[in-house]
């Protein structure tokens, strides 16, 4: 779990306050952080933890990101996402 907090710190740093990673539009790193940052929010949920609390800044870029025109209708959500892990676990 350190790691993961300290890879968020990280990420917030290369944000440099931008809107997005590449400036003001989804790029390619947004996307990709995009995918996996829904996995962080289902594992705070699941663990209650707080990872993301490290990181306000990737917080705020969450929130643009998950509301931004391109992604909003594609992304599954944490609850969803959460029994999808449930599921997979009890196969595992």
């Amino acid at each position: 779990m350190a790691e993961v907090e300290e890879g968020l710190v990280m990420l917030e740093k290369l944000s440099k306050g931008k809107a997005f990673f590449g400036g003001d539009n989804i790029g390619y790193l947004d996307i990709v952080i995009g995918s996996v940052f829904e996995w962080i929010k289902v594992i705070d949920k699941c663990t209650e933890t707080q990872l993301l609390s490290q990181a306000p800044c990737l917080l705020e870029w969450g929130a643009r990101f998950s509301s931004h025109e391109a992604v909003k209708d594609v992304l599954p959500g944490v609850a969803k996402l959460a029994g999808f892990g449930l599921k997979l676990k009890a196969k595992i």
